[in-house]
């Protein structure tokens, strides 16, 4: 209900009672993640975490940019630090727009959704091994074993150490996946 004590649309519409479910689902498993991120799991949790931060994939794309180039890759380099920039474009604009609160745990003031860090995981770090899978080909059966599983634990990293809800994860992974798909269109793939 609004300050008026009016129902908005959402909270009076159709599906009133999905979005509510959906708000209490996110909470429940949100909060039972939260409880895995406890030590000893919790300094796992921040080194999984800290791979997904900025300051680990933008330096992560220049390096694997300036590798491609020297191995006369250009079309590739250009495809990893153009996923890069694209992701950090969508971070900023869905973080703008959607405006919503982080879980309470973490005292933060910033916008939740969607994770960025699990946006880059996915996107910047499936777009590089695939551009090294391409020169590459017997690394590919690794980099497509550790990439995914290494995006999921930045992602869930996230929710475990109460920063992000787990549908901020899960949209991340959408985003990303989609700038992936797009990344891997680019590369021929």
């Amino acid at each position: 209900m609004n300050e008026a004590g009016e129902r908005s649309c959402i909270e009076a519409g159709p599906f009133a009672h999905l979005i509510r479910w959906g708000a209490a689902c996110d909470r429940t498993l949100s909060a039972a993640l939260r409880r895995l991120g406890r030590p000893p799991m919790d300094l796992v949790m921040r080194a999984f975490s800290a791979l997904g931060s900025e300051r680990m994939f933008v330096p992560a794309a220049i390096f694997f940019t300036v590798l491609l180039y020297l191995l006369q890759r250009p079309r590739a380099a250009l495809t990893v630090i153009a996923c890069a920039l694209l992701t950090l474009g969508c971070i900023r604009v869905a973080k703008r727009s959607m405006h919503r609160a982080r879980p309470p745990v973490t005292g933060l003031t910033s916008s939740s959704f969607p994770s960025g860090h699990a946006m880059a995981g996915v996107a910047v770090y499936g777009a590089a091994a695939t551009a090294i899978a391409q020169i590459y080909p017997e690394l590919s059966r690794v980099l497509w074993s550790a990439v995914p599983a290494a995006a999921l634990l930045i992602g869930l990293s996230r929710t475990c150490l109460g920063f992000h809800w787990l549908s901020d994860v899960l949209a991340g992974f959408a985003i990303g996946g989609l700038i992936l798909a797009l990344s891997r269109y680019a590369l021929g793939v």
